[in-house]
């Protein structure tokens, strides 16, 4: 894999990986934390 391929891949985990990671512990106190 070419350099830019590999920043571009970095780029697109960074935009959509992070926010994940932040809100998966938010979506599953919701969901396990309905009564």
């Amino acid at each position: 894999m070419n350099k830019v391929a590999k920043h571009a891949a970095f780029i697109l985990f960074t935009i959509f990986g992070i926010p994940i990671i932040i809100a998966t512990p938010f979506l599953l106190y919701g969901f396990l934390g309905k009564p």
